[in-house]
């Protein structure tokens, strides 16, 4: 497992493809994250993970991802 998301992943969470966008949605969902030296958005998987998954939980869930969802379609995040 990567320290950053991927490609893909930072496509799935912010739901946009073009680098520009991303960058808005993450502002939107003030998740933290720095360009690279090609302008791409890195986010540092760490801080997602203590955002949207159970501290108490070990394992990575489908109620968290579905947490997610609900919030980013609710306007929460």
């Amino acid at each position: 497992m990567s320290f950053v998301l991927t490609s893909e992943e930072l496509v799935e969470i912010t739901g946009r493809k073009q680098r520009g966008k991303q960058i808005e949605q993450l502002i939107r969902m003030k998740i933290p994250y720095e360009l690279n030296a090609i302008g791409k958005p890195i986010v540092v998987r760490q801080w997602i993970e203590s955002r949207y998954y159970s501290q108490s939980s070990h394992k990575q869930s489908e109620s968290a991802r579905t947490n997610l969802i609900r919030r980013m379609t609710t306007g929460e995040l």
